[in-house]
């Protein structure tokens, strides 16, 4: 602590009043007792910081100053732990940042499926996978109508949500009935909290909806008519699959 400034300041909170004296940390402590020098907390600091000075516990021993990265569970720098650090503060200054989104994240990232499937969903959630209406948005496609019902545009909740030709596969699956009585979602994200927040099986809906998203290109692709029903075949593999994870973490 040797090579730390004191500051002296109306109260440390008010940093506009600090100026930097020549006396250091180390001057503060009597290191024969390990205890601060009141005389010289009072005359450096007001009696309110003086008290919230003499709080801190000191070490019951001498010690070298070290450099700790706080951002790490080890004290030490790395890369990654750089690079979050950077990526948040610049979301903090643009507004982007968002604890609520980071919960997501972490959830969708830990999901128990193909990685495929975590990240369709996590793509899905941004909003980034080609539907028709992203599609038009670029200026790919001229028109950007579901080709499945014709009556709305194929944004990323119709075409795995709303879409009436994919309504059985959530209606009639209690698994969904909480999401499926909920008004009405203004995003694919708003639903994907909602499943979170009422605490439906995150895993089965993003298998779910993979298998639908598969299907619907296929369709697309192949130009063959594929019956909704196949894709009941996935969501009960899917069902077995946690059911039996499920049973190996009791």
């Amino acid at each position: 602590m040797s090579s730390l400034s004191t500051m002296k300041s109306t109260t440390l909170e008010d940093l506009s009043f600090c100026a930097v004296v020549e006396n250091k940390v180390a001057s503060l402590l009597n290191f024969s007792n390990q205890e601060w020098r009141l005389d010289s907390l009072n005359q450096l600091f007001s009696q309110r910081d003086v008290e919230l000075i003499r709080s801190i516990p000191l070490c019951s021993k001498p010690v070298d100053d070290a450099l700790i990265w706080p951002y790490t569970p080890t004290g030490s720098y790395t890369v990654k732990s750089g690079y979050r650090f950077l990526y948040n503060a610049r979301c903090l200054d643009s507004g982007e940042y968002n604890p609520v989104d980071n919960k997501l994240w972490k959830k969708v990232w830990s999901l128990q499926v193909q990685p495929k499937v975590r990240n369709f969903l996590w793509r899905a959630i941004k909003n980034s996978i080609p539907t028709k209406h992203n599609l038009r948005r670029r200026m790919v496609l001229a028109n950007d109508d579901c080709d499945h019902c014709h009556c709305e545009s194929e944004d990323v909740l119709h075409a795995l949500w709303s879409c009436p030709s994919i309504s059985q596969v959530w209606s009639q699956n209690n698994l969904w009935a909480n999401s499926v009585s909920s008004p009405g979602f203004s995003s694919f994200k708003d639903l994907v909290e909602t499943i979170v927040e009422t605490g439906e099986d995150l895993n089965i809906f993003a298998t779910t909806v993979w298998a639908i998203w598969n299907r619907r290109n296929s369709m697309r692709t192949s130009g063959k008519h594929i019956p909704v029903q196949q894709l009941w075949v996935v969501v009960t593999m899917a069902e077995a699959v946690v059911t039996v994870a499920d049973r190996g973490r009791c």
